[in-house]
């Protein structure tokens, strides 16, 4: 597998068709708005994690498993602001980030990041690096 694509579960044009993929050249997660959540590392038994969501899981997965080249997101529900659509894709690249294992991987140029978005109305399909970096949280 060289992509990890994650696309929105109800999507009404398949990534693989826009993106032309061959039979396995892409590992596909589908969930609600297509959105990644932060990495978030909680105890909830002792001696046990819940390491993070679904997509967590998939994420780390494909990461580790398949040493996949890029990720991308694709569009929100077509009613969405443009901009929105766009922001979204980012913010679910900057939380991308805050996975340990992309981070690493990232840092040692094993990983790419790719945001994208197709309009199906117009039939075009944009694809652009991440913009955004992760700072540390400011403590008071």
């Amino acid at each position: 597998m060289q992509f990890l694509v994650f696309a929105c579960c109800d999507s009404r044009v398949s990534p693989s068709n826009i993106l032309d993929f061959q039979p396995g050249e892409v590992f596909m997660f589908h969930n609600i708005a297509n959105l990644v959540p932060p990495f978030n590392q909680l105890t909830w038994w002792p001696g046990t994690q819940l390491r993070y969501s679904g997509v967590g899981a998939a994420n780390e997965y494909a990461v580790a498993n398949w040493n996949v080249k890029a990720k991308f997101g694709h569009l929100p529900p077509d009613e969405q602001n443009r901009d929105c659509e766009m922001e979204s894709v980012n913010l679910s690249l900057t939380n991308l980030q805050t996975y340990p294992y992309v981070r690493e991987r990232m840092a040692r140029k094993a990983l790419a990041l790719r945001g994208g978005d197709y309009d199906f109305i117009k039939g075009c399909f944009e694809l652009w690096e991440v913009k955004s970096i992760i700072t540390p949280p400011i403590h008071r």
